[in-house]
C-alpha cells in the first residue's frame, strides 16, 4: 500500500495518543475492510481512513504541546512507564518520584500532555493491550491476559475490562468476529 503526506510531522508524533484507542480502532477496522476488496475505489477509501487517523493524531500532538522544560520532567517517568507498564510491580508512585516534582504538578503536566490523568492513562493502556491480545489469540485464558498486562487479580481485571468495553474479556473476540 502506498501512503504519504505532503507535510511530514516527523518525530513530533512521539507520544501516546490522547484519545481512547477504541475511537481510532474504528478507522483502522474500516480501513482494513476497505483494503480487503483490492479494487481502486476501496484503495482510496482505505487511504482516506488512514488520513483521518493521522489527522486525529496530529490534532492530539498540537493540543499536547508542552515547553521543553516540562517535557524533560516527564521523560524519565514515561520511559519507566514504557518499560514496566505491563509488570505487576509497576508503581505510579515510582513515576512521581522519578519526575522530581510534586505529585500534583506531575499529574497536571501529564494530563496536559496525554489528555488524561496518569492513572486513567495506565488503565486504558493496559486494557487496550489486553483487547489486542484477546483479538490476536481468542484461545487465551482470561487469567493469562490479565497477567500479561500487569494484573494479579483476574476478577478485578474482568470487572474493569467489562466496565470499559461493555463486554467481558471472555466474549470480547465474538464482538469483532461473530
Amino acid at each position: 500500500m502506498y501512503f504519504e503526506c505532503e507535510n511530514s510531522l516527523g518525530s513530533r508524533i512521539q507520544y501516546f495518543p490522547k484519545r481512547d484507542l477504541r475511537d481510532l480502532s474504528k478507522y483502522f477496522i474500516s480501513a482494513a475492510e476497505m483494503w480487503a476488496f483490492k479494487d481502486d475505489i476501496s484503495f482510496f477509501l482505505c487511504q482516506s481512513r488512514l488520513y483521518e487517523v493521522v489527522g486525529h493524531l496530529a490534532e492530539d500532538v498540537k493540543k499536547s504541546y508542552l515547553p521543553l522544560s516540562e517535557r524533560r520532567l516527564l521523560a524519565a517517568p514515561v520511559e519507566y512507564m514504557k518499560e514496566n507498564l505491563f509488570q505487576t510491580s509497576f508503581s505510579l508512585s515510582k513515576m512521581y518520584e522519578l519526575s522530581g516534582v510534586s505529585e500534583t504538578y506531575f499529574r497536571k503536566i501529564f494530563n496536559k500532555m496525554y489528555g488524561m490523568p496518569p492513572k486513567r492513562y495506565i488503565l486504558l493502556s493496559r486494557l487496550n493491550r489486553a483487547a489486542s491480545l484477546l483479538i490476536a489469540d481468542p484461545y487465551l485464558q482470561v487469567q493469562e491476559v490479565a497477567e500479561a498486562v500487569g494484573y494479579t487479580d483476574t476478577f478485578h481485571f474482568s470487572k474493569i475490562f467489562k466496565k470499559e468495553f461493555n463486554v467481558s474479556p471472555k466474549n470480547y473476540y465474538q464482538q469483532y468476529f461473530p
